[in-house]
């Protein structure tokens, strides 16, 4: 009798024992399929990330440090890849892939910063990568082998991207404060390149039909 009792009391310190640890994190990991993997670290307090993953050959790799990160990866059919790299607080990270071998990376440094990814078809990839405090960065791409690169270094800064097509490429880089940029591309083969490098600029961008190609440099 004392060595049940002395065991259900072991075990219900080292359970608040991993709760303290756990600082109020939340993590959730749902694979059906073949062959998928995923990977979640957290260090700091009431960070979440959650992971949804329907299909083979998938991956998703979920890194947060600091305190009140969010991140949230749904991916669907086969071969795609996410990768999440949070550092620092208040961070949010919204993704969703429903096709075959789309790719994303997002590295948020800082406070208070929004990536958020739509991926609908085939060989899409968008990176993305934030430093600094409340930039924000959404992006959709729907059809096959867009390609979208965000760089955002400073405060405030903005991106909003919609690529409708086939084999379309955009290139944002963003160093400074309260900038903001918005690209749209319609068709195949369009090319867009926005460089900002000083405060308050304001470029838009509009592409419909094939082959169009872009570049706004603001200083």
């Amino acid at each position: 009798m004392k060595k049940i009792v002395y065991y259900i009391a072991f075990g219900s310190v080292l359970l608040i024992a991993n709760q303290a640890f756990a600082a109020g994190n939340t993590s959730s990991m749902n694979q059906s399929g073949s062959n998928n993997t995923g990977m979640i670290v957290q260090e700091g307090d009431n960070n979440n990330a959650e992971s949804m993953t329907v299909g083979d050959d998938n991956m998703v790799d979920i890194n947060q440090n600091g305190n009140t990160n969010n991140a949230n990866v749904d991916q669907t059919n086969n071969n795609n890849s996410a990768t999440v790299v949070q550092e620092g607080d208040d961070n949010d990270d919204v993704l969703v892939q429903d096709g075959d071998d789309n790719d994303y990376v997002g590295n948020q440094f800082g406070t208070s910063n929004a990536s958020w990814g739509f991926q609908d078809g085939d060989g899409n990839t968008y990176y993305v990568n934030q430093t600094g405090n409340d930039n924000i960065a959404n992006i959709n791409q729907i059809g096959t082998n867009n390609h979208s690169i965000s760089t955002q270094d400073g405060d405030m800064n903005n991106v909003d991207v919609l690529q409708d097509g086939d084999m379309h490429d955009s290139e944002i880089e963003q160093f400074g404060n309260m900038n903001a940029a918005t690209v749209e591309q319609y068709g195949n083969l369009n090319e867009s390149m926005i460089y900002q490098t000083g405060n308050e600029d304001t470029s838009n961008v509009f592409q419909s039909g094939t082959g169009h190609s872009s570049m706004v440099s603001q200083q």
